[in-house]
């Protein structure tokens, strides 16, 4: 009985996770090791995946860098 329970909880597991990432994509960073460690740790002492802190911060970057810079004379 509980076998059935594991099997269709993972088969539904792998349905969310198939549909949450269509229309994602995927990108490799390479950064030094110890870095990554102090990341991974400091994102799990807050709660939060070190996918979604990376999401975020790309997410603000590009706002902040797609609207076009005003030229240097027109500044106030």
């Amino acid at each position: 009985m509980w076998e059935d329970l594991i099997c269709c909880d993972l088969e539904e597991l792998e349905l969310v996770t198939r549909e949450s990432q269509e229309g994602m994509s995927s990108i490799k960073v390479v950064i030094p090791e110890d870095l990554k460690g102090r990341f991974k740790s400091l994102c799990a002492l807050r709660h939060v995946t070190m996918n979604d802190v990376l999401s975020d911060f790309i997410e603000q970057w590009v706002k902040e860098n797609e609207s076009p810079a005003q030229p240097e004379d027109q500044k106030t």
